[in-house]
């Protein structure tokens, strides 16, 4: 079963969320920073590695969000906190594989442009309007 770990950074002040835009030759889609859980590997310590190797930064606390469950995964999804939009970097593996035909792009998007854009997994969407306080 795959299980995978992300993290929803929010900034209340300005009302945006910290997404990574893939663009993959015709593709483009966003999706909350995180990924894959390790052998033995917690969904929150993985939530908490994850975003310290694609972005620098070390999550302080977590609030808990939400967990998709279907047939073959469970996602589990955090909050994070911050006080304004930080300049991050795309790092790790990701700043590795990161070309012209394979981009990571990190993006403060408003949480009225999430209606707009394809935020995958599709339920995340309407999740991040519902937990996010406002």
């Amino acid at each position: 079963m795959r299980k995978r770990a992300g993290v929803i950074i929010f900034c209340k002040s300005q009302d945006k969320v910290l997404l990574i835009k893939r663009v993959m030759q015709d593709m483009k889609y966003w999706v909350v920073p995180g990924g894959g859980l390790e052998i033995d590997e917690s969904f929150e310590n993985a939530a908490r590695r994850e975003i310290s190797e694609e972005i620098g930064y070390f999550v302080k606390e977590l609030l808990e969000g939400i967990t998709i469950s279907k047939e073959d995964s469970v996602e589990k999804y955090y909050v994070a906190l911050v006080d304004h939009t930080y300049h991050f970097n795309i790092q790790g593996e990701e700043a590795k594989r990161n070309n012209e035909l394979n981009q990571y792009i990190l993006e403060w998007v408003t949480v009225d442009e999430l209606e707009k854009i394809n935020l995958l997994p599709a339920q995340l969407k309407n999740v991040i309007l519902e937990i996010l306080p406002r």
